[in-house]
């Protein structure tokens, strides 16, 4: 059994979300950014300590926790992602050097993998289209992501950009409806990113950023969409 906790931004869900929490559980997957606060809902400070509460989580249960990377975080972690991305979203300039540190207590990723039901289910902050990474070499996605860095400043039209499709920390939802994904039925992605007000599914992907207001659980081939009141809103067969 996997709990799927999307973009916190500073709020702390989780920890109500994660109360029945048992360590037997395979995992609980972070889908990245932890900071940067939307306006009037968390305060910079708040948020960090927030953050600090994820990490030392995670250094409790060590690899029963996977801490993905998205686009709020990248600028945080990586320094050529910083002087390279020209938008900076909500970025905490003033405690940018506290903020690294956190970072750099634990081990965060870009990708996570699982089996299930004869399906390779993957974990992102955005997704993966086929036009920015050809899904076929899923193996080396990770080692990918990270020697090639500036990429992931990569922005579609759909989030205000340039490029021909976003990276695996900015494509949007609405990028992943409208491509194919190369007939690739084996994979099924999970992500989040796109604030949505409820999460949405389809039978090559799930994004589940509601702001917090829903997290899903994964019980070997069944998605269970779960709300602040740990009702099951919705269900569905990967």
């Amino acid at each position: 059994m996997w709990y799927i906790i999307p973009d916190t931004h500073g709020r702390n869900n989780w920890k109500e979300q994660l109360r029945s929490f048992d360590p037997d559980i395979d995992s609980v997957i972070f889908l990245g950014d932890y900071l940067d606060p939307y306006p009037g809902e968390v305060s910079k400070e708040d948020a960090i300590c927030n953050f600090e509460s994820i990490v030392d989580f995670k250094n409790k249960y060590k690899e029963k926790v996977i801490l993905l990377i998205g686009n709020h975080d990248c600028p945080y972690i990586f320094p050529e992602y910083k002087n390279s991305m020209s938008y900076l979203c909500r970025f905490d300039s003033e405690h940018y050097k506290d903020i690294e540190n956190l970072f750099n207590e634990t081990e965060f990723k870009f990708t996570h993998t699982i089996n299930v039901n004869d399906k390779t289910v993957l974990f992102s902050h955005a997704g993966v289209l086929d036009d920015w990474y050809n899904l076929k070499d899923i193996s080396e996605l990770e080692e990918f992501c990270r020697a090639n860095l500036i990429r992931l400043c990569e922005v579609s039209r759909y989030r205000g950009g340039i490029d021909s499709c976003g990276s695996i920390v900015w494509a949007d939802v609405y990028e992943h409806v409208a491509r194919r994904y190369n007939n690739n039925s084996s994979i099924f992605q999970i992500f989040g990113h796109t604030y949505s007000k409820v999460p949405i599914l389809t039978s090559n992907f799930a994004m589940l950023d509601a702001g917090s207001k829903y997290y899903a659980v994964l019980d070997h081939c069944l998605l269970r969409i779960r709300d602040s009141s740990f009702n099951t809103v919705s269900t569905f067969i990967i």
